[in-house]
């Protein structure tokens, strides 16, 4: 049997008055005398688990959790039942990024206090900040019975349901957030903005904006959050001018700089003015050449505007200050960008050995590497170490269909199923309309008064033509409306259609319903196509087709259709498509997320007009 504990000797009189002024200068602030008072009791009582604790708690109130931790780990030991030591000591390791860790003493804790509120509530955002929004979602939930007033723990939830795609549920989390307090604090306003924008309720979310203004200071996250929604609304000069104010008041806010140069890549200056997008954060890096987040912004912009070797020079800059796993990713992948794959190989070879195995985002790319250098069997168990970990990761099951099919490995045929998982299906014509023609003609009229921009967006697949911004679903427009309907009606049949097989990871999923995460619409113009491409955050992916060129509507030409199975040709792989549908005007395209799928370019003065959405399951 384990030897029974000594029982701490008792604090004499001038020790317990020496412990309450230690507590008594923690309230008040004066954490040094806090500190000085707890560890003379520690001396000369090196028992007493409360001196302890409470010298461990200033020591992080001062801002010092790893020097904390030493008399957190000895106070631990002398008190391991201490629900309240276990929590702080939790706090103490969610400063210091030691999630894992620190959710384990925050379940210790509420194994000994099941209603401790802000356990449950600190545990839900520190599982929310490891990416488990199950765990995430069930102890909030708990949070708000025990604590139904609590603003945080509501916004707590309400991120937990935003980072879960149910921004329906998420907005009553907010509203409840805000209805706790008499002041309506601007970063839930804020929140709420994004949610009702999300949502394409878009003078709802500008009036949340307005409020969060008056609500506190005007941050330049609430500037660019009101240049985005005035772009998605339609008033490309407003979103413009206030992305100029944004990048004048804030010129080291990177974000800022991005979504101004990005508008101004895709919409072009009012009143046809002309300059470099790019030219406002060209100044604020020369303005704050030490900025590492501004020039890493610059070079991102520079790679996805296709300027490649200039981004690689402002990286260079970055690495020769002080270099970073995140800088030589960015190196990594600009050289394989630039077709420089030998270059790019030892650096994603030495990123992979050192921090890439728990990285799936990284892998990803890594195994796009793997296979541009004819490296299938490694990027097939790269594309499957993604898998184990997140089994309904798109781009990794792309890129494990592309590995297999190289290596003549017939689970390929098992993953895509070319035949069954791929269907061109007609929608139902919707109330209202005589016809199918006359909802068509409707639509078309409706997406063309969106279609404002001048170019694609950056870092988009889809090359020359434009494409709606925002969320296209939830605009108040009755075709719109109509076609989301239409949609989700036609896919709700197809997967009612479908067999169940647990051991896919398509047919697996088990749904009661779906749910659009993402709509958009693109116009194509003549010679333009989708680059080939997978969604990464849907299940099944769509495209429903408005209005196609003559050309596309001849006798089995390729161009225009859309075409599965063929992995991007920047891999150079020179691989075929395994499938070619050859849309028509009414047609709606069903397919899995995970499935490679691209345009044949076309030749015709008329566009090329369709309605994309990503679904995922609601299980």
């Amino acid at each position: 049997m384990p030897a029974e504990r000594p029982s701490p000797q008792p604090l004499s009189d001038l020790q317990r008055h020496q412990l309450a002024a230690a507590e008594r200068a923690l309230r008040a602030g004066d954490l040094a005398e806090s500190i000085r008072l707890a560890q003379d009791v520690t001396a000369q009582a090196p028992d007493a688990a409360d001196a302890w604790h409470l010298w461990a708690v200033a020591l992080a109130k001062s801002g010092k959790p790893e020097a904390a931790c030493v008399p957190f780990r000895r106070a631990q030991e002398l008190a391991p039942d201490n629900a309240h030591l276990l929590a702080n000591f939790a706090t103490a390791l969610r400063r210091l990024d030691r999630l894992d860790a620190a959710a384990e003493l925050w379940h210790r804790a509420l194994e000994r206090v099941p209603a401790f509120g802000q356990a449950w509530l600190d545990l839900g955002l520190t599982e929310l900040d490891r990416g488990r929004l199950d765990e995430a979602h069930a102890a909030l939930q708990q949070a708000v019975t025990l604590m139904p007033t609590s603003a945080t723990a509501w916004h707590g939830l309400a991120s937990t349901l935003d980072a879960q795609d149910r921004v329906a549920d998420a907005e009553q989390a907010l509203r409840k957030a805000l209805a706790c307090g008499q002041q309506r604090p601007a970063r839930l306003l804020l929140h709420l903005g994004h949610i009702l924008r999300r949502q394409a309720r878009l003078e709802e979310a500008l009036a949340c904006y307005d409020e969060a203004r008056r609500s506190g200071p005007e941050t330049p996250e609430l500037l660019d959050a009101q240049a985005g929604v005035l772009l998605d609304s339609g008033r490309i000069d407003a979103a413009i001018a206030m992305a100029r104010r944004l990048t004048a008041t804030h010129p080291r806010y990177a974000p800022g700089q991005r979504t101004l140069a990005s508008i101004l890549w895709e919409y072009g200056e009012p009143a046809g003015q002309t300059e470099d997008p790019l030219a406002r954060l060209v100044q604020a890096v020369a303005a704050h050449p030490d900025d590492g987040e501004l020039r890493l912004t610059y070079a991102r912009l520079l790679r996805q505007t296709g300027r490649g070797d200039a981004a690689l020079e402002q990286v260079a800059e970055l690495r020769r200050r002080g270099d970073h796993p995140v800088l030589q990713r960015f190196a990594a992948d600009t050289l394989e960008a630039l077709g420089r794959s030998a270059d790019a190989a030892p650096i994603y070879d030495e990123l992979y050995r050192k921090r890439g195995a728990h990285d799936p985002d990284f892998i990803n790319t890594y195994t796009r590497h793997l296979l541009k250098t004819g490296q299938w069997q490694a990027a097939a168990a790269r594309a499957q170490d993604v898998i184990a970990r997140d089994p309904y990761n798109q781009e990794a099951l792309g890129y494990l269909a592309t590995a297999w099919r190289l290596l003549g490995d017939a689970r390929e045929f098992w993953l895509c199923d070319y035949d069954r998982l791929i269907t061109l299906v007609d929608i139902d014509v919707p109330e209202g309309y005589a016809d199918l023609r006359q909802f068509l003609h409707a639509l078309e009229a409706t997406l063309l008064e969106l279609h404002r921009a001048s170019r694609a967006p950056v870092q988009q697949t889809l090359r020359q033509g434009t494409q709606t911004p925002g969320n296209l679903f939830g605009r108040p427009e009755p075709a719109i409306q109509a076609v989301e309907h239409g949609i989700l009606s036609a896919a709700r049949r197809w997967t009612r259609s479908l067999p169940t097989d647990d051991r896919h990871p398509f047919l697996g999923r088990g749904a009661r319903d779906l749910r659009v995460r993402g709509a958009w619409s693109v116009k194509l113009v003549s010679t333009g196509f989708h680059v080939n491409h997978v969604h990464p955050f849907g299940w099944i992916s769509s495209a429903f087709y408005v209005f196609l060129p003559p050309i596309m509507q001849g006798s089995g030409a390729d161009a225009g259709a859309i075409q599965f199975g063929q992995p991007p040709t920047e891999l150079g792989l020179e691989l075929p498509a395994r499938r070619v549908l050859h849309p028509r005007p009414g047609s709606l395209a069903l397919f899995p997320s995970y499935m490679w799928h691209g345009t044949v370019p076309f030749r015709d003065d008329a566009v090329r007009l369709t309605v994309a959405c990503d679904m995922i399951p609601v299980a």
